[in-house]
């Protein structure tokens, strides 16, 4: 037969305490109707490329690790809860049996021994974990009644993995929520780039719960800036405690006024926010104060250095002073217009 016992598998079993037996040739017959349609395990049923890649390795004589199934109540027959492209793939070579394991277990430990297999069986690398893990939590413990310790055993992670994910997810829950919020009640219009989940996460804790209720205008709005001002968590520390500091919330008014406070002074007190935020370039005066700062600071160096220059490049630095000069008088206002600045006597 081109499948047999797998000791990854059974070990996977007994992490979940259940009892299981193999069978060498249980009838393709024997499983429930639409099992090939139903799989928790992967976010598609059918993986074609997996299905042809088993398909080829059973038709060269290698066998296939065993799959799990679960016996339903009445005659619903065999459930698939591991295997579907393993059984696919001696499907499509003409198999009308296969070798499996089938499992006693309740509804509820099925449901995820099922989802979390792909995750313990592939070890420290499966396709797509993040986003696997992401569902998991959101699954089970945001809209199920189990406990981040309990996801953790379930799938082979440290609970400080599914901790990690879970406060993500519950931060991006959150920012979502106040996002609708905001739409529906001022007509918002969110920066067409999606707001980044670290910087979502980074505020999340540094605010109360409530605060996404209360103060959801000012929290979006800041999360945007930070989105259209291209920010990250790790250059936006100290942008982020100016915004959440100080906030009263006596009421949710005071929370809201604090939040919006804050925010304007963000823009006061960063200039380079506001700046990023607008996607305003460096006004050409900034870099011609630089320059010229830079300038005077490599004359002197030349000069103490006892630097002496003629011919040609004296020619060339002369030239490109008087040029300078010319277009500084251009600049200067009327009220900086005095005699002997850039040689200025006259109004132009």
């Amino acid at each position: 037969m081109s499948y047999r016992p797998c000791s990854n598998v059974e070990e996977h079993l007994r992490a979940y305490g259940v009892k299981f037996k193999y069978h060498e040739a249980i009838p393709y017959s024997e499983l429930m109707e639409g099992w090939s349609d139903h799989n928790l395990g992967r976010p598609k049923a059918r993986v074609e490329e997996a299905v042809c890649s088993y398909a080829d390795l059973m038709d060269k004589g290698s066998p296939a690790p065993g799959v799990v199934t679960r016996k339903l109540p009445g005659k619903q027959g065999l459930e698939v809860l591991d295997g579907c492209q393993r059984l696919m793939g001696g499907e499509l070579l003409g198999f009308l049996h296969f070798g499996g394991y089938i499992v006693e277990c309740s509804q509820k430990t099925a449901e995820l021994l099922r989802s979390c297999i792909n995750l313990r069986m592939q070890g420290a690398a499966p396709v797509d974990e993040e986003k696997t893990i992401r569902e998991l939590v959101k699954r089970y413990i945001m809209n199920g009644n189990y406990s981040q310790r309990e996801l953790a055993e379930a799938c082979g992670r440290r609970v400080d993995t599914i901790r990690d994910v879970y406060k993500t997810e519950q931060s991006l829950d959150r920012y979502d929520n106040a996002l609708t919020k905001t739409v529906d009640e001022i007509g918002f219009v969110p920066f067409k780039k999606k707001v980044s989940q670290s910087m979502v996460k980074a505020l999340h804790n540094k605010t109360q719960s409530s605060d996404w209720d209360a103060a959801h205008v000012p929290l979006v709005k800041f999360l945007d800036a930070c989105t259209r001002g291209g920010y990250t968590n790790g250059d936006s520390k100290e942008i982020l405690s100016t915004f959440t500091d100080n906030v009263r919330r006596s009421s949710r008014k005071d929370c809201e006024q604090s939040y919006l406070r804050n925010l304007n002074v963000v823009y006061q007190k960063f200039p380079d926010f506001a700046r990023r935020v607008t996607n305003k370039k460096k006004a050409p005066i900034d870099k011609i104060v630089s320059a010229m700062r830079t300038l005077v600071t490599c004359c002197r160096e030349a000069v103490d250095d006892n630097c002496c220059v003629e011919g040609e490049i004296a020619l060339s630095l002369d030239e490109d002073w008087r040029e300078a000069a010319r277009l500084c008088r251009q600049m200067l206002t009327t009220k900086y217009r005095q005699d002997g600045c850039f040689e200025c006597t006259k109004k132009r």
